[in-house]
């Protein structure tokens, strides 16, 4: 398959072939260790904050569209976001149309 660089189209007026991306299922394989190191098969790489430190994680999709770790503080027994992959909530594929505007409050 072709080489992927994230788990984002870099700009929706991008077409898929241009930025590296096949409409195809091309059996993409993508692990999340307990240290905080997220790898995929076509070598996109990122740690999360909380990096070297044993921890439960969690690798979801949330509603708004963006990929994010969770972490769970033993201690507390709660969860809490340790990486995200768009930090701007308007930059996430398909969350603003081509005539709307995106207002990000964080």
């Amino acid at each position: 398959g072709p080489d992927v660089s994230s788990s984002y189209w870099p700009s929706p007026y991008r077409v898929s072939w241009d930025v590296g991306r096949t409409l195809f299922n091309s059996s993409r394989i993508a692990v999340l260790n307990s240290f905080g190191v997220f790898h995929s098969s076509d070598n996109f790489t990122s740690v999360t904050s909380d990096y070297g430190t044993m921890l439960q994680r969690r690798l979801k999709l949330d509603p708004d569209g963006n990929f994010r770790v969770y972490s769970r503080n033993s201690v507390l027994e709660k969860w809490y976001v340790s990486w995200q992959a768009i930090t701007n909530g308007c930059q996430v594929h398909g969350v603003c149309g081509a005539n709307s505007t995106c207002a990000f409050d964080h």
